[in-house]
């Protein structure tokens, strides 16, 4: 039984240092029909996007390859830069 739930996990990441927070993405993966919870979830500043089990393997891989697309184009650019 996890100590603390994901809700409780993004009271105590707010609180942290925005610097800490800046590159920071965080997917919920969850199998909640709560519709309650699903606008706590989607209501959140934190949270990049919302994944519903069973898991969505197609999906996760089309925001991984965007994700990592997006981040070597930065990468490029930053490095160019200089």
């Amino acid at each position: 039984m996890p100590i603390i739930d994901g809700f409780d996990f993004l009271e105590l990441y707010a609180k942290l240092k925005n610097e800490l927070k800046k590159d920071t993405q965080i997917y919920v993966l969850s199998s909640t029909l709560d519709p309650d919870e699903i606008d706590r979830i989607n209501g959140n500043n934190y949270i990049t996007g919302f994944l519903s089990k069973p898991f969505p393997t197609e999906e996760f891989k089309i925001i991984l390859m965007q994700k990592l697309t997006d981040y070597s184009k930065t990468r490029f650019t930053c490095v160019k830069a200089l």
